[in-house]
């Protein structure tokens, strides 16, 4: 009798790993003709072995308000961008023949456009659909050291309203990033700073800043005379 139960409990068991083996293949069947943001999944009794992994790539879908930093061409067609979104911060996507006079995307994904994006994630990111809102009072030089300074996917709404719905202001970007120019100093001398240095994120005044070998068209120029920031907008005046 013990020998009986235990041989009926190893088929039972035995049907059940082929129920679901059966089910699990038919979920990835279902997968790859339809499509999924599952993810990853397992097909069970192929090639020899109970399990084994398989990728669909899924592809997954996203909407968000964005403001375009920079635009270069990528073939005859194609273009690549910098984008900061309200959702995830700043992002790098492409395009298809996106430069085409006839294409859909022509005027709404142009430097300092705020554009309402939809997106995918197939293999990097890939903008498919863009509609004009309006555009940021922001300049091609100012939207290009943007582009060099924004951390990636890092969503951050008090810059979202700085540079979408407020004068912009050099000093009030770099105080909500973290520099503020009231309480900076040159990194060589101590002096009073008048220029930021992105990418070592230091303060220079106007003599020790010439002894950088920094072209002016890489810098920042700041005012640490304005008042003190409010409601996230300074009197600075940019130059």
């Amino acid at each position: 009798m013990r020998t009986i139960g235990i041989y009926l409990h190893v088929e039972f068991l035995f049907s059940v790993m082929v129920w679901l083996g059966r089910t699990i293949r038919a979920l990835c069947n279902s997968v790859r003709k339809y499509g999924s943001s599952a993810g990853a999944c397992f097909c069970a009794g192929e090639r020899g072995g109970w399990r084994k992994k398989c990728y669909d790539n899924p592809m997954e879908e996203y909407v968000s308000e964005a403001i375009v930093l920079t635009k270069d061409p990528v073939g005859e067609r194609d273009a690549r961008y910098a984008i900061f979104t309200e959702r995830f911060g700043k992002m790098a996507g492409r395009t298809t023949s996106s430069r085409k006079i006839t294409s859909k995307l022509a005027g709404h994904l142009e430097p300092g456009v705020v554009t309402k994006i939809r997106f995918v994630e197939t293999h990097g990111t890939r903008i498919v659909d863009a509609l004009k809102i309006s555009r940021a009072d922001i300049s091609p030089h100012d939207l290009t050291l943007l582009g060099g300074i924004l951390p990636e996917m890092q969503a951050d709404s008090e810059l979202w309203e700085l540079l979408t719905k407020k004068p912009f202001s050099w000093n009030a970007v770099l105080a909500v990033l973290g520099w503020d120019p009231r309480s900076a100093i040159c990194a060589a001398c101590g002096g009073r700073a008048a220029w930021f240095i992105a990418q070592h994120q230091e303060f220079f005044c106007d003599r020790c800043v010439s002894k950088t070998g920094k072209s002016k068209v890489s810098l920042i120029k700041v005012d640490v005379s304005v008042a003190p920031l409010k409601n996230g907008v300074s009197e600075e005046r940019v130059r």
